[in-house]
């Protein structure tokens, strides 16, 4: 297996593990996340990002996530977390 690490970038880290499209109803999403945890250990970057149509909807649209205010109020907070969690100022 080729990898980029072998043949582009020799420095490059793992910096975490973003989970998306998580329903934390979903018996399949929870173990999914939980085998997630247990591989990858202090690798999985919480909050997860739920899935919402909102994400859809605005990546069709070609707009910002802003642009839909409080439908896309737990999806921007939970990415905000998770971009301070990987590019700390």
């Amino acid at each position: 297996m080729v990898t980029v690490r072998e043949h582009l970038n020799d420095r490059l880290q793992l910096g975490g593990i973003v989970v998306n499209r998580y329903h934390g109803d979903r018996r399949d999403r929870v173990e999914w996340a939980g085998q997630l945890r247990a591989d990858y250990a202090g690798h999985v970057i919480e909050p997860f990002v739920p899935e919402r149509e909102v994400i859809a909807s605005a990546a069709s649209a070609t707009a910002p996530l802003s642009a839909y205010g409080a439908r896309a109020r737990d999806v921007t907070e939970a990415l905000a977390v998770i971009a301070t969690r990987l590019f700390p100022t």
